[in-house]
């Protein structure tokens, strides 16, 4: 995989790896929550797994936006705003389809799924971290004008 054989080079998918504490904390808040709310469960209950919820959620926002950013530096106001549209847009849009999988499901298996849900993305996450840099070459090639990182730049030197 390229994220062993590049050995203080810096790619900015390393930058993601700062999400780990996020990709636990948040299917585990979504699972306690739901838990919480299937079962009548004490409010203070809800409470940590609404808690856990957002503290994880804003953990993974600012490395997610880095990211973006540091992978199109000549384009960061862009890359920051299309993110900030698609969260926008995901968040208004959440109200209209939770009621209807709340509907359709009880709740815990609601936020069950979502918890399941979230490990997926987590795990697709893994596969980012050690070899996005190649997809992102893929990207470089179909539009070369959009490709300004850091990408290969050495971190240390080996002796």
């Amino acid at each position: 995989m390229g994220g062993s054989q590049a050995r203080g080079i810096w790619r900015p998918e390393y930058r993601l790896a700062n999400t780990l504490v996020p990709s636990i904390l948040l299917p585990t808040g979504l699972g306690i929550y739901g838990a919480g709310v299937q079962y009548h469960l004490h409010f203070m209950i809800l409470a940590f797994g609404s808690f856990l919820l957002w503290f994880s959620s804003l953990l993974a926002l600012s490395v997610c936006f880095d990211y973006a950013v540091e992978c199109f530096l000549k384009h960061a106001v862009e890359a920051s705003g299309s993110l900030n549209a698609c969260r926008l847009s995901f968040g208004l849009m959440s109200v209209f389809i939770l009621t209807d999988w709340q509907v359709s499901m009880a709740v815990g298996w609601m936020y069950g799924l979502a918890a399941f849900l979230m490990l997926f993305v987590d795990i697709v996450m893994v596969f980012i971290v050690l070899d996005g840099h190649v997809i992102r070459e893929w990207t470089v090639k179909l539009n070369p004008s959009i490709a300004n990182t850091e990408d290969g730049g050495e971190v240390f030197r080996r002796h």
